[in-house]
């Protein structure tokens, strides 16, 4: 996924959840996340029933998740 891609998702996410991240913490998030499709985290992230924003891992433990009815949720390892 690319980064501006990813920024959306942060955006998304801490509009939901009414919380604020640091510049560290969204590049430690796209570290972990940034070989996840774009289209299966945000499917991810609609399926997440909870009142506390999850963290990146338990995003990616959900988008695993999410893969196994979908076949893959990473890009094949490409990097961008």
């Amino acid at each position: 996924m690319k980064f501006d891609e990813f920024v959306l998702i942060i955006k998304k996410l801490t509009t939901l959840y009414r919380v604020n991240m640091t510049d560290e913490e969204v590049a430690s998030w796209y570290e972990r996340l940034k070989d996840i499709r774009y289209d299966v985290l945000i499917k991810t992230i609609e399926k997440v029933d909870s009142k506390m924003m999850p963290n990146a891992i338990e995003l990616e433990k959900l988008c695993q998740e999410e893969s196994k009815s979908r076949r893959s949720c990473k890009s094949g390892g490409r990097k961008t």
